[in-house]
């Protein structure tokens, strides 16, 4: 299987300090976007900590040294799944432990990644970074939002075409190093000629979203890393980190 991907990342228009981390291994079957918490201490370090502890993790997994599982996984899932489940624990006890110290107080970050598998990929996320799946001219959201927000809409509170509320929008629910222990979200996609698109973005807007989509059509056949970037790179007020890997 060919692997095309390319990564960027831009501290955009509000903040000083880009806050986002991102890792692109085809070495190791692994992409991934952490996207330090805004407003709290410390978020880059964060973000780079969720990256570098588990690029650590697989690296000693692809060498044939297995990390022993954290935790018991009672999941009818491969054994590749439950170690990115706990490559992602391990992070985030990494996280939780270092947010103890006064500099890092309350520090977090967000993480969403892909891990190729044989014939599957895997695709698991904690906190509001998106990963969207794309096929056949349209783009469709395969993480899960951990936002207040989000709740809201799930539990009928907000109906699901509801305008962004600016107190909900920016409360995250579920995050890498809030708790002793977070629940990963993983689900199994099949493989097959895809392309997927992630971003640290909580939402895009729907503009962005259909320049996205409709770019991807034209290109489906012969992704170039040089060319999307110009098409995604947006001026924002938060920063922005987007991964873009296409599997043949």
């Amino acid at each position: 299987m060919d692997v095309l991907s390319a990564g960027k990342t831009d501290p955009g228009l509000k903040r000083k300090v880009n806050e986002d981390s991102y890792l692109m291994a085809s070495d190791l079957g692994l992409y991934i976007i952490a996207d330090g918490m805004g407003g709290h201490k410390a978020g880059d370090v964060a973000s780079c900590m969720v990256i570098e502890t588990v690029e650590d993790y697989w690296r000693k997994v692809r060498s044939g040294t297995h990390p022993a599982f954290l935790e018991h996984i009672p999941m009818d899932i491969s054994e590749s799944a439950k170690h990115l489940i706990n490559s992602i624990s391990l992070a985030n006890i990494m996280v939780y432990e270092a947010q103890k110290k006064p500099q890092y107080y309350r520090m977090g970050s967000t993480i969403a990644a892909l891990l190729l598998e044989k014939d599957t990929l895997w695709a698991a996320n904690v906190g509001d970074s998106r990963i969207y799946f794309f096929d056949k001219g349209g783009l469709t959201q395969v993480s899960e939002e951990h936002s207040l927000e989000n709740e809201q809409k799930t539990m009928g509170i907000l109906g699901p075409d509801s305008k962004n509320n600016t107190i909900t929008k920016n409360v995250i629910t579920r995050a890498i190093g809030q708790q002793e222990k977070v629940k990963v979200f993983i689900p199994p996609l099949s493989r097959r000629r895809v392309t997927f698109f992630s971003c640290a973005r909580t939402a895009l807007p729907t503009t962005c979203l259909n320049r996205i989509s409709l770019w991807l059509s034209v290109t489906f056949q012969r992704p170039w890393k040089g060319r999307w970037t110009c098409l995604l790179r947006v001026p924002r007020e938060g920063e922005e980190v987007i991964i873009y890997p296409s599997f043949f």
